[in-house]
């Protein structure tokens, strides 16, 4: 239909599917227009049934709405049928009347607002409660019906002002144009609910969000080049939101968004509104959804410590004070006085009250005003200041703190330190605050070339020539390193092909080979492999790379120059491996003072780079010079140098860490729980440690864990000592 009349639509016809409605701006125009449509029926063969015709109306009902030259209003008959609306009394029900309602709610302000507490009983999984609040919402979205104003039509040509209003979960904005009198007249009415995200907005953002919505909302009407469009807001902050530099990215990108439109926000007190707000301030429309919600800007989620009776404020200090106290009831008190009887010192005091020692008149026991408490109600206090929701575990001074508040006793501290160390909740969530365990270990220092190696393997790399992964292994003596291009599924067969072919035909049988936990390995043929040559094999503590440290800082040098050089795709890594294995091995290394291919050869390599240029290779190290004509001197100098290092590193890593506890068998152990997964919904509430275990075996710790589980050697760093508790609670 729109394309049998595409040359008069919007010019003087409007068509929704077979409905057409003719419009003219003069009382000489509609005959014309008239003529027009009805040939242009003919033509096509499309015929008009009389019955259903108007003509030359001043007002007619079309797509549910009464249009007239003055503007858009609803229909008698459907607003006749919302008032007479009987009292929805299952979902069902109520979803009829509110399908019928949404339909004018561009009539009626704060529409979302009014309707909040019957959207609610929609939810899933709630039950029906036709409640007050809902029986006012219903009333009042019927009297809304009654007073909704006639839209005037929106013209393009005249200036368009906006008014926005926030409450704490709805939004809403009505946008005017002057009439002829120049009073401005309602265009369009919107509102909506907050998204929960939205609910957490402070006030001024809600206020910002309700133009940014608006503006998005009706950009159609707001893209205008011809006009600015000005918005009023009761939120006098908003007037410089657009000159202000300092804005959170929140309002960053709204300010983006905001570039695309014409506009000037002013400030205007909310009593001086054109459109009532009442109806946001009315706490009896919160949407009380939102769980995690419990202080709205409603006076009933308010509360007050202080009497509603005039205060004297002289005393405040002290009411504050007395806030924070929970002070003794009379059962406690008589329980206190009653365990006087088995306590030396209380029957002390009570025959001759000495130094700072008095007795109240209610017969207990004060020390400079603070209770004192006989020994067998004492771990009972502690319990009350430390275990209780309202305490919330502290630590050893917070929970002496909150003691000495109102209670005293001798040797106070030591029995609440030893109560807060042996607490079972802080063992298992609490994170350790003091430094880490374990001093520096460093492995032993090689006696030859090739006689230690380590090795690991850089993972997750694009394909290149097939393969994506590296096989890194260092020689710990002289530091030099292999890199060896392979497969991430590569098996402990094809890795011990590699090391063959690599190490083992060039280098002989290693004595030791240190390495992590990866599957290659720790795999039952890789372990015979080793048993057959006698090579001891050390593997790092599960979660603990640290213990391989020589191959994890090569991969960083190597991940570096990889960086560096490889192309944009990254799938030619594996043709920069040989260069990458020159360059490092062709570099002077910290720890030993000399290349790493010095140290192999007692020579540096040629090092030419630019033609017909002869370049002198210097020894890398002063003191190495004199050392050239004897390997084995070379091989002791660098035996010392690691020594060096060694002793170096192990001072600067000590002095940031605790020696490890000294366990033995039968001692109790926590694990952490860092790398171990739960079935709990989330690790960030979850216990931090778990146990305790009991140690059954002493080289190698392992604590007692049941039968079908997983046996691997961890870190001291992952074992603090549990404290078992002797006092009794």
């Amino acid at each position: 239909m729109n394309d049998i009349f595409r040359d008069m639509v919007d010019v003087f016809v409007v068509i929704y599917l077979d409905d057409i409605l003719i419009f003219s701006k003069t009382a000489a125009e509609p005959e014309e227009h008239v003529k027009k449509v009805l040939e242009r029926l003919r033509s096509t063969k499309l015929f008009a049934k009389a019955e259903k015709c108007e003509f030359s109306q001043e007002s007619v009902e079309f797509l549910g709405y009464r249009l007239s030259k003055d503007g858009v209003t609803m229909v008698m008959d459907k607003v006749n049928s919302v008032l007479s609306w009987p009292e929805p009394k299952k979902v069902k029900e109520l979803q009829s009347f509110l399908g019928f309602a949404n339909f004018y709610r561009r009539f009626i302000w704060r529409y979302s607002e009014i309707v909040a507490p019957l959207t609610a009983l929609l939810r899933k999984n709630t039950a029906w409660n036709w409640s007050e609040k809902c029986q006012d919402a219903f009333d009042t979205l019927k009297k809304a019906f009654t007073s909704a104003p006639v839209l005037q039509h929106f013209d393009p040509d005249k200036p368009i002002t906006v008014e926005t209003d926030a409450s704490d979960y709805a939004i809403a904005a009505v946008a005017s144009q002057p009439d002829e009198n120049g009073r401005l007249r309602p265009v369009a009415y919107r509102s909506r609910k907050m998204d929960p995200a939205e609910l957490n907005y402070e006030i001024h953002d809600k206020e910002m969000l309700a133009i940014v919505d608006t503006l998005q909302e009706w950009r159609h009407l707001l893209q205008d080049p011809r006009h600015t469009v000005t918005i009023f807001t009761d939120h006098k902050n908003l007037e410089y939101f657009t000159t202000s530099k300092l804005l959170d990215r929140r309002q960053a990108r709204w300010s983006i968004k905001l570039t695309e439109y014409d506009f000037k926000i002013i400030y205007r007190p909310g009593h001086q509104g054109g459109k009532p707000d009442a109806l946001t301030r009315r706490p009896d429309y919160h949407p009380g959804t939102a769980p995690h919600h419990f202080a709205e800007n409603n006076p009933q989620n308010h509360i007050t410590l202080l009497p509603k009776e005039k205060h004297n404020f002289e005393q405040l200090p002290a009411v504050a004070r007395a806030t924070f106290v929970v002070e003794p009831n009379a059962d406690l008190h008589k329980r206190i006085k009653d365990a006087y009887a088995g306590d030396p010192t209380a029957q002390k005091i009570l025959s001759k009250p000495i130094g700072d020692y008095t007795i109240d008149a209610q017969g207990l026991i004060l020390h400079k005003h603070r209770v004192y408490i006989p020994e067998p109600l004492r771990v009972e206090i502690i319990k009350s200041r430390h275990d209780h929701h309202l305490a919330g575990h502290p630590g050893r001074r917070k929970t002496l703190s909150l003691l000495r508040r109102d209670y005293f006793w001798p040797a106070m501290r030591k029995l609440v330190e030893e109560y807060v160390d042996t607490c079972d909740s802080c063992a298992r969530t609490k994170i350790p605050r003091h430094k880490t365990y374990g001093l520096l270990k460093s492995l032993h220092v090689p006696e030859h070339l090739w006689d230690d190696v380590a090795m690991d393997f850089i993972e997750g790399l694009p394909l290149s020539e097939g393969f994506d992964s590296i096989l890194v292994i260092v020689e710990r003596l002289s530091k030099m390193g292999l890199f060896i291009p392979c497969h991430s599924t590569i098996t402990s067969q094809e890795l011990a092909q590699l090391y063959l072919k690599h190490v083992f035909s060039k280098h002989g049988r290693p004595k030791t080979i240190v390495s992590d936990r990866g599957s290659e390995f720790t795999s039952s043929f890789w372990r015979s492999l080793c048993q057959l040559l006698s090579i001891e094999q050390s593997l790092s503590t599960a979660y603990h790379p640290q213990t391989d440290g020589q191959t994890e800082r090569v991969n960083q040098n190597l991940e570096q120059y990889l960086r560096l050089f490889t192309s944009y795709q990254q799938d030619d890594w594996s043709n920069l491996l040989p260069l990458a294995e020159f360059t490092y091995n062709n570099t002077e290394h910290s720890t030993t003072g000399v290349s790493p291919f010095f140290a192999n050869k007692g020579f540096n390599p040629s090092f030419d780079i630019l033609p017909n240029t002869v370049i002198e290779s210097p020894a890398a190290h002063p003191q190495a010079n004199d050392l050239v004509t004897r390997l084995g001197d070379l091989q002791e100098y660098l035996r010392s140098q690691i020594a060096e290092a060694n002793e170096a590193s192990k001072t600067a890593y000590d002095r940031k860490h605790l020696d490890a506890p000294d366990f033995h068998v039968g001692d109790l152990v926590m694990l952490s729980a860092k790398n171990i997964r739960s079935k709990r919904p989330t690790a960030k509430l979850d216990n931090r440690f778990l146990g305790p275990f009991k140690i059954t075996h002493s080289p190698h710790l392992l604590p007692r864990v049941p039968t079908r589980a997983t046996f691997f050697n961890a870190n001291s760093q992952c074992l603090p000592r549990w404290s078992s508790r002797t006092t009794q609670v």
